[in-house]
């Protein structure tokens, strides 16, 4: 009995830590690179916390996006990092990154994004 019960524990504790993993979504790396370039390209209007309240965010109406609470899906924010917010009718303050940031750095800021969001 006790063997069996050790045998069921060890396989349940790597099903568990399976699943933790599973739950994490992108790399842990990618979102660490993604919150590097996140800090120093992004951070002075959307905040360290990504929460929108950046040292300039005051400068700009609308507000920059609040991450922790945004809903935007996976795509539109790669592009609007890319792009910027004229092509895509939203604020004309936010830059295009993408002749500053490649497109791995723009993904890896995205899974930073969307590691940081409250309602996942």
């Amino acid at each position: 009995m006790k063997k069996s019960l050790a045998i069921f524990l060890i396989a349940f504790s790597g099903f568990a830590a399976a699943q933790d993993g599973a739950d994490k979504g992108p790399g842990d790396e990618a979102v660490v690179r993604g919150h590097l370039v996140y800090g120093k390209f992004c951070a002075k209007c959307h905040g360290q916390d990504a929460n929108g309240q950046g040292k300039d965010a005051w400068k700009y109406a609308p507000a920059p996006t609040n991450f922790r609470i945004a809903l935007a899906a996976r795509g539109y924010m790669v592009n609007i990092v890319k792009k910027g917010g004229k092509p895509l009718g939203r604020s004309e303050d936010m830059p295009d990154w993408g002749s500053d940031l490649s497109d791995a750095q723009i993904q890896d800021v995205v899974d930073y994004l969307m590691s940081v969001r409250i309602n996942k």
